[in-house]
């Protein structure tokens, strides 16, 4: 288990059966190797600093059916909208004038 936290931390990468095998083999003392290694990238790449980006949902149209969600295809009460390019430019303006500097666009 240690073993694959390292890779993970020095590569920032596993295999799909490697992450499966990490996240259903955890136990408390692994989790918490895999904290402080995972706190020790953080550092590495932002140190102490808080990035905020602006997040623009331009629909809520989904084919999808994560049963979490509220806009999921057969949630039939969920309000539908898509945002027009000029909306999600004003979105983005606005954004910008709030003090946010990168944008995260979904739908």
């Amino acid at each position: 288990m240690i073993e694959l936290i390292d890779k993970l931390a020095a590569k920032e990468d596993l295999s799909s059966e490697e992450f499966l095998y990490l996240l259903r083999n955890l136990d408390a003392s692994g989790k918490a190797y895999l904290i402080e290694k995972a706190d020790a990238v953080r550092r590495k790449h932002y140190d102490d600093k808080v990035y905020m980006r602006g997040l623009i949902e331009i629909s809520s149209y989904c084919k999808q059916h994560c049963i979490y969600c509220g806009i999921r295809a057969e949630n039939k009460n969920a309000q539908r909208y898509r945002l027009t390019l000029n909306q999600i430019i004003s979105a983005c303006d606005e954004g910008y004038r709030l003090g946010y500097r990168t944008f995260v666009i979904q739908g």
